[in-house]
C-alpha cells in the first residue's frame, strides 16, 4: 500500500511557478493568435475551396473567372478574356471598384483593415489586358 503522501501535489519552487505561469500566458497568447489568424484563415480557405470547385466560371459573355486566392489581407482573382478588342481595362477597373465598394462589408474592410482586392485579366494566349488592385473606396 502506498504511503499517504503518494497522492499529494508536490510543492513547487518559485522558479517552477514562474515557468508554469509563463507557459499559461504563452498558451493564452497562442490561442488568441489562432482565433485571430488561423481561425479566419481556415474560413477563407473553405470559401476559396468552394469557389475553386466551381471554376472556370463564366461571369459575362467575354470573361471567365479561372482562379481565386483568399488571404487575410487581400483577395486575388484571375480571369481569361475571350476577345481583348471588346475589353476596356479602365472601364473594367471602374466597374469592379464600384461593385466591390457597393458592399458595406467590403468598403469597411478596405477602409478600416487595409484589405485589398487584386484583379488579373489575360487573353487565352496569356497576353495581359488588365491588372489592378482596389485599395480605396470613394467617399459617398
Amino acid at each position: 500500500m502506498p504511503d499517504e503522501n503518494y497522492y499529494s501535489i508536490p510543492s513547487l519552487r518559485k522558479r517552477d511557478w514562474i515557468i508554469l505561469a509563463t507557459f499559461i500566458v504563452a498558451l493564452a497568447v497562442g490561442l488568441g493568435v489562432y482565433s485571430e489568424w488561423i481561425g479566419p484563415k481556415m474560413g477563407l480557405h473553405r470559401i476559396e475551396t468552394n469557389i475553386k470547385s466551381n471554376l472556370p466560371l463564366r461571369v459575362d459573355p467575354n470573361t471567365t473567372l479561372v482562379d481565386v486566392k483568399y488571404e487575410k489581407a487581400h483577395s486575388t482573382y484571375w480571369y481569361v478574356v475571350d476577345n481583348a478588342d471588346h475589353f476596356d481595362p479602365q472601364e473594367k477597373a471602374r466597374e469592379v471598384q464600384i461593385g466591390v465598394c457597393s458592399s458595406a462589408e467590403n468598403s469597411r474592410a478596405i477602409k478600416k483593415e487595409g484589405f485589398s482586392y487584386e484583379y488579373h485579366y489575360k487573353t487565352k494566349q496569356g497576353l495581359v489586358v488588365a491588372e489592378f488592385k482596389i485599395t480605396t473606396c470613394p467617399e459617398n
